[in-house]
C-alpha cells in the first residue's frame, strides 16, 4: 500500500513530557477518518480524538472524548465509523 500523505502530528498537546498511547483509527468510504488515543496531558489518562477529511486536513481541533472530570484513567480506545462518517469511540475505565 502506498502512503498518500507524509507523516503528520495528530495530537496538539503542548505540555511536553506527557504521553499519547494506544492509537486507533477508523475511515469511511469517502476517505474521511478519525484517530483516537489515550492522552496523559492532564496527568492521567483521558481519551482524545481528531477528525480529518479525505485529504488529511484536520477538521477542528483535538477533542476530549470522555466526560470524566476526576482522576480515573480512561484507557484502550476503540473506534468504528459508518458509511456516512458517523463514528463511535469506546474505552475502558481503569
Amino acid at each position: 500500500m502506498k502512503a498518500i500523505i507524509d507523516d503528520f502530528l495528530v495530537n496538539n498537546d503542548t505540555t511536553g513530557g506527557c504521553g499519547q498511547w494506544v492509537p486507533t483509527i477508523a475511515r469511511d468510504p469517502s476517505g474521511n477518518f478519525v484517530i483516537s488515543w489515550e492522552d496523559y496531558r492532564n496527568g492521567y489518562a483521558d481519551i482524545y480524538a481528531q477528525r480529518y477529511n479525505s485529504s488529511g486536513d484536520t477538521l477542528g481541533s483535538n477533542f476530549k472524548v470522555n466526560d470524566d472530570i476526576g482522576t480515573a484513567s480512561q484507557a484502550v480506545p476503540a473506534i468504528a465509523m459508518d458509511s456516512s462518517g458517523n463514528f463511535v469511540i469506546t474505552w475502558e475505565v481503569i
